[in-house]
């Protein structure tokens, strides 16, 4: 079984994923993981901006599903294996998983004002330090604000089969 994990900043991906990997031993894998390890071979800075520009470059110069192929190439598809993947941002890093058997995309998503709250409390490197730092960055993610680069978090939220509701203190399920 492999499952995918979209949301938008601060929804409770990580947490989701972790969940999944701790209670049930899924092996974990994420975009932004595939995008730090590259980050870090080329020693670029490791802020959430550059990472995004990184993942956008990468999919320009090498092709939209570049990301999801590093991923996929990493996995064992015997089928004896469960696999959380976290961070899908975009139909380019859904579609090569859609290809394989046993794949669900699982939609997580919480109100602006929680998922603001959330960010600038876990102060991770990279992170939004302000409510405007923070509406930008989820402009950003969402496919809203299209600058230099952006994702797609809003069309990827779409092609989930489950979504989570994730306003609470635990999850709730649609």
């Amino acid at each position: 079984m492999i499952i995918g994990v979209t949301g938008y900043i601060g929804a409770g991906k990580t947490d989701f994923a972790n969940f999944l990997e701790r209670e049930y031993g899924f092996s974990s894998g994420s975009f932004g993981g595939v995008v730090r390890d590259e980050a870090q071979r080329r020693s670029l800075p490791m802020d959430r901006a550059s990472l995004q520009r990184l993942g956008y470059e990468l999919k320009k110069e090498r092709g939209q599903t570049e990301l999801a192929q590093r991923i996929i190439g990493t996995l064992n598809l015997s089928g004896r294996y469960n696999y959380v993947i976290n961070g899908f941002r975009s139909k380019w890093d859904v579609l090569p998983f859609d290809k394989l058997q046993n794949f669900t995309l699982v939609g997580i998503n919480a109100s602006f004002g929680v998922r603001c709250e959330r960010v600038l409390l876990r102060r991770a490197p990279g992170d939004p330090e302000t409510r405007e730092q923070f509406k930008d960055a989820d402009y950003r993610d969402r496919g809203i604000l299209k600058g230099d680069f952006y994702q797609n978090s809003d069309e990827c939220l779409k092609l989930a089969k489950f979504k989570i509701n994730n306003d609470g203190s635990i999850l709730y399920f649609n």
